[in-house]
């Protein structure tokens, strides 16, 4: 034959002794090999065969590492594809590893052996000092051949380290190198390094370990009592401990007078006497706590101390052994933990740590909350395994308060507030177009008929517009009746920017720049949606509303009630974080957290909430429609009332007004319709998460900060 195809090719590949490739990728594979060479042709010319296959298999090489960069890798049903030699030169693969890890694997069995093996120590029975010591060093030997794929300088190199000289190990490379940029397997990790940033954070710290105990979780948790006369006694108590605690801590000692700790209205969680769990954090967490301490100070430098990022002032994330882990409580800042007035008189409060009774309320309400919001098919950010007990230390003036951290596997850090939404906002303007000459009237059009405005001249922002109970519009239903849709476009290159985007997010900016208008096209076509970033906020407030919707079904309370230290209400948008995209369910952005002040309807003491009976808090009817409604309904709106978690603060220019109006009052909208259970009007739909994913990367990029 004149020429060859991809059939004969994938032959040659599977039967070749040099190759041996396989798995049903590999037509695939060769006929985009194909493709890519500069040849111009999608088969080999016998003619000019040599060359023909060498350019084949020069893009064949650059399909199979595209393949195996990271990120895709983990995607591969099998790695079958991979040209397997049936004898491997080391010239071209690297050094042999066999040999160095069967040697490891005798020393190790003739250690094992050693030290177990039977001595026959009797001399009635035989025994001697030489048997005994003949039994205990079983021989064992391993001889390989060293020299097949060597070139003569490696051979060389071998042979003269024999008499001492050995090859130079700065000729060679190893895996702690500096990255080479010219690698593309070293550029993909770098990307990915910083990409995983905008997720889990970028403020560095390092925590050394301390003093103090590991605590893995209970076998089981002790349910709260109930009301029947059996557990009288015990509700009781836990009803006296419950309500002591909303007064200083005087009965601990003089110096304790004016302390107080968080005193949420409910019982304390009790572990159940038995076993504990088994322990699933990894070694380095599973020894010693850990506190964040000063980069650069003795402690930092310690052989086990490890690197992470800050999650707000008290918290960190580590990643260890390929996962995420959240310490809650490892110190305030690197001041450790500070006694600070905080409370509404001036009450003292020790920041920085959590205490046993808000640690243990996090790790079990945690759990009880991962269950609610799987049954409504959303994630939970946070998944519990132990709690730190700091040891006090000879200065310590509070030896009676223990200082505790809840440690949980997480899925991620950047907040739906401060980071995504903020984030968006202050992107609108790079990505919505003014239309010329008359505005964003069509905008405006929507809001008006969705909020049904008796004065369309008079558009109240929309967190007026919630404060007073009115509704507001779902913007992208209406500019779809309309037949009106948003101008959106990608934003300028990063260096157009006015320096607000950190230099070593360029490359991501501009790769989510480069592909948004491309996604965008696609999704909004298979959709019918008018506007991708509407979309998106349909979808950011409804999976809020389906949480707290979850939430409260299963007579749980995120953490509404209010103590020495103010009003608490954990239900806001702070308390859900974005995902990466390959994490978690893939029909959600967000996964739920934060529930240390959480507590069930069985727990409740409204006893505890007397005093705040105007707003509602003396009943569990009146602290769900609080949370549901000055809780998150109000932080989505643009109000920071109900939350001091929350910064609110993006500005947006008077020219993209409408368009933030437009985009807050979707949010809310879309927040009431999942938590009363009306229908999905702007359903998920793979191809605009593609696009979405896009805005959320720029986003982050801008609330790095």
């Amino acid at each position: 034959t004149a020429e060859i195809g991809v059939d004969k090719l994938v032959g040659f590949l599977e039967n070749d002794r040099q190759f041996r490739c396989g798995g049903g990728d590999l037509r695939a594979i060769v006929a985009s090999a194909m493709v890519r060479t500069t040849l111009g042709i999608n088969k080999l010319r016998c003619a000019s065969l040599a060359e023909d296959l060498l350019a084949f298999l020069s893009s064949f090489h650059v399909e199979i590492v595209e393949r195996l960069l990271p990120g895709r890798i983990s995607a591969l049903p099998d790695l079958l594809f991979i040209p397997r030699p049936k004898h491997a030169s080391t010239r071209f693969i690297g050094s042999w590893v066999c040999a160095c890890l069967s040697c490891a694997v005798m020393m190790v069995s003739q250690w094992a052996a050693w030290l177990t093996s039977p001595i026959i120590e009797d001399a009635i029975e035989g025994g001697s000092a030489e048997a005994s010591t003949t039994q205990r060093n079983p021989t064992q030997t391993i001889t390989f051949n060293l020299d097949v794929g060597m070139t003569s300088e490696e051979q060389l190199g071998y042979e003269l380290g024999a008499i001492g000289v050995a090859p130079d190990k700065a000729e060679r490379h190893f895996c702690r190198d500096t990255c080479n940029a010219a690698c593309a397997i070293c550029r993909t990790a770098a990307s990915m390094k910083v990409e995983e940033s905008l997720f889990v954070g970028r403020l560095a710290v390092v925590l050394a370990p301390v003093s103090g105990d590991v605590i893995a979780l209970p076998g089981a948790w002790r349910e709260h009592p109930d009301t029947s006369e059996g557990a009288s006694i015990r509700r009781a108590e836990a009803k006296t401990l419950a309500l002591a605690r909303r007064r200083p801590l005087g009965d601990l000692g003089e110096e304790y007078i004016n302390v107080v700790v968080p005193a949420m209205p409910s019982f304390d969680w009790e572990r159940m006497p038995g076993p504990e769990a088994p322990l699933s954090a990894p070694p380095e967490l599973a020894v010693l706590p850990l506190l964040k301490v000063a980069p650069g100070s003795l402690d930092a430098a310690a052989p086990s101390a490890l690197h992470g990022v800050a999650s707000g002032v008290r918290s960190a994330l580590v990643k260890v052994r390929g996962r995420w882990w959240r310490l809650k409580g490892c110190g305030n800042g690197t001041e450790g933990f500070p006694v600070e007035a905080k409370g509404d008189a001036g009450e003292l409060n020790v920041r920085g740590c959590c205490f046993q009774h808000t640690a243990d309320t996090e790790l079990r309400m945690t759990a009880l909350a991962a269950e609610a919001l799987a049954a409504a098919d959303f994630d939970c950010a946070n998944q519990p395994v132990a709690s730190f007990r700091y040891k006090p230390e000879a200065e310590w003036p509070l030896p009676r308060i223990d200082r505790y951290c809840a440690l949980f596997e997480t899925l991620g850090n950047a907040r739906l507030g401060d980071h995504l939404i903020a984030g968006l906002l202050e992107l609108l303007p790079h990505v919505v177009s003014e239309p010329p000459g008359k505005g964003f009237e069509e905008v405006r059009a929507a809001i008006v008929s969705g909020r049904a405005c008796a004065d369309p001249s008079d558009l109240w922002p929309t967190s007026m517009v919630t404060s007073c109970g009115m509704p507001t519009a779902d913007v992208a239903s209406q500019l779809t009746k309309s037949g009106h849709a948003l101008a959106e476009s990608a934003p300028p290159l990063a260096d157009e920017m006015g320096g607000k985007i950190p230099a070593d997010l360029h490359d991501t900016w501009n790769a989510a720049s480069s592909v948004l208008g491309s996604e965008l096209e696609v999704g909004r076509e298979a959709t019918g949606e008018p506007s991708g970033l509407l979309w998106l906020a349909w979808r950011l407030g409804w999976e809020c509303g389906l949480a707290v919707r979850a939430l409260h079904a299963a007579d749980i309370s995120w953490g509404t009630y209010a103590d020495t230290m103010g009003v608490h209400c954990n239900a806001h948008v702070n308390n859900f974080v974005v995902k990466p995209p390959t994490v978690g369910r893939q029909t959600t952005f967000l996964a739920a957290l934060d529930f240390d002040m959480a507590f069930t309807k069985a727990g409740f003491v409204p006893e505890a909430m007397v005093e705040r009976a105007s707003l509602g808090f003396d009943s569990w009817e009146g602290l769900l429609n609080f949370e549901a409604t000055m809780g998150m309904k109000t932080v989505l709106s643009g109000d920071t009332f109900a939350s001091t978690g929350v910064a609110n603060s993006a500005v947006v220019p008077e020219s993209h007004a409408l368009v933030e109006m437009a985009f807050r009052d979707t949010l809310v909208c879309a927040y009431e319709a999942a938590l009363e259970g009306s229908p999905d009007a702007h359903p998920h739909n793979a191809a605009m998460r593609a696009a979405a994913y896009q805005f959320i990367r720029l986003a982050l990029c801008l609330t790095t900060h």
